[in-house]
């Protein structure tokens, strides 16, 4: 029986192409910062969402650490090679980012977004809350 010819043509294109990596271990850092600053009561991760035609969607989403929901907090779009990314920061335009300055500048001013931080402490004070009605609860 002989080789597949098709599996070997795939093999030797996967072969030669090496993905960068630093665009993604950005978004992780990212996810850090957040959890850092919150003293870890807000949970980041980063889901992997759909290929599309700007690359493999990420989505870095928040929870409070006692439980609930996740809430999105963006998408970002990184192609193969790495770079651009392109970011959907508030489900409007993208923006572009073609390099690692760029993307954590991006990040930075997101961050800054009165309504982000409005979300993130929201999600700070449901886990308060959750405390507070735990304690209070009828026994």
């Amino acid at each position: 029986m002989s080789a597949n010819p098709f599996a070997a043509v795939l093999s030797q294109q996967l072969a030669t192409h090496e993905q960068s990596h630093e665009s993604l271990v950005i978004l992780q850092h990212f996810c850090r910062g957040v959890e850092l600053s919150t003293n870890n009561r807000v949970q980041c991760a980063l889901e992997r969402g759909n290929v599309a035609a700007y690359g493999q969607e990420w989505r870095p989403v928040v929870r409070s650490s006692s439980g609930g929901p996740p809430q999105l907090l963006f998408r970002a779009y990184i192609p193969l090679d790495g770079w651009p990314v392109q970011l959907d920061l508030h489900e409007g335009p993208l923006t572009r980012c073609a390099n690692s300055e760029e993307l954590t500048q991006a990040l930075q001013d997101f961050l800054r977004d009165p309504n982000v931080v409005t979300q993130i402490r929201y999600i700070m004070a449901s886990q308060q809350d959750l405390a507070v009605t735990a304690d209070t609860a009828p026994r």
